[in-house]
């Protein structure tokens, strides 16, 4: 497992890209690392990523081109 591997959730009222290495404890739910592979994903929008940056690409949508670019 990687130093950055986790679950991953973005945050419905700030936009913050949430993480919880270990375990996440919610109301009807926990998510162990341990077992990440046995879950059905989402789960109150967690998912497990390897990653930080893989987590990123799912949950944060690319900028949309600046106007230079546009003009290019």
């Amino acid at each position: 497992m990687s130093a950055a591997a986790g679950f991953y959730k973005r945050s419905p009222d700030s936009g913050e890209l949430l993480f919880a290495p270990n375990a996440v404890y919610g109301p009807g739910f926990t998510l162990l690392a341990e077992q990440h592979a046995e879950y059905g994903y989402p789960v109150d929008g967690w998912v497990w990523f390897e990653s930080r940056e893989a987590a990123v690409v799912e949950f944060i949508p690319p900028s949309p081109p600046g106007e230079a670019e546009l003009l290019q």
